[in-house]
């Protein structure tokens, strides 16, 4: 039970820092800090199935982005921890007791 409890933490938080990292992204590029020009965060993606949206990786963990400014710098690093652990505490939440 603990563990479905803190998979449900981690990926609540996860989603809730990935959001306001992409709304800072697009603020950011509205005020004129960032070119117009700069990838965004989540995008669509297509293919046989239909069109859903996706989280751009590379870009999460590219060292530009990292460095765009302080919120980035500070809020980047957790994400890169708790985005991996949502299916290493699923996997432990549905294989333990």
């Amino acid at each position: 039970m603990a563990l479905w409890a803190a998979l449900a933490i981690n990926s609540a938080a996860t989603l809730a820092l990935l959001i306001y990292l992409d709304l800072r992204l697009q603020a950011l590029r509205q005020s004129g800090d960032l070119p117009a020009s700069t990838p965004q965060l989540f995008g669509f993606s297509g293919g046989f199935a239909g069109v859903w949206q996706t989280l751009d990786l590379p870009l999460l963990y590219s060292r530009h982005y990292r460095e765009t400014d302080a919120h980035t710098r500070r809020i980047v690093p957790i994400v890169r921890v708790s985005l991996p652990l949502i299916p290493v505490l699923l996997l432990a939440a549905s294989f333990g007791r």
